[in-house]
Formats: C-alpha cells, structure tokens, sequence
C-alpha cells in the first residue's frame, strides 16, 4: 500500500506485508465506515459481485519526505 500526502506529493508512507486473511463485507459495511469518515457519506457505487476486506499483516513500513518542493502553478 502507497499513501501520499494530497499537500505534497513527495512525502509519502509505504506499506508491504502479506494477506493474511479474507473477510466478507457483502453489505459494504466496512466500506461504507471509510467512504463516511473521508467523504462523510455511504459509499456511493453499491453494484458489486463480491466485496471483501483483505487484512494485511505488514512487514515493511516506511515513511519518505523528499527535499524537492512541491509548487503547484496557480
């Protein structure tokens, strides 16, 4: 997994790890707890086959903040 900071571009976390276990969210429960605390609503595409939650047990973590600026023209 990749996170950048929507601010700057050029900080970012990494995650590496293996899927250690398969849960079913049919309801898109899970889904709709993310899609509520960054949007502050459900999660809107609700036609899917399947859903699942992968749980990741990690085994490398790091954080990276380059020196390049990021300046955005505007």
């Amino acid at each position: 997994m990749s996170i950048v900071d929507f601010d700057n571009p050029y900080e970012q976390l990494l995650i590496r790890g293996r899927v250690v276990d398969l849960r079913p969210d049919e309801d898109l429960a899970f889904l709709d707890s993310l899609s509520m605390q960054y949007t502050s609503r459900p999660f809107a595409r609700r036609k899917w086959n399947r859903r699942v939650v992968c749980v990741i047990e990690p085994t490398v973590a790091r954080f990276r903040r380059s020196p390049l600026v990021h300046a955005p023209s505007g």
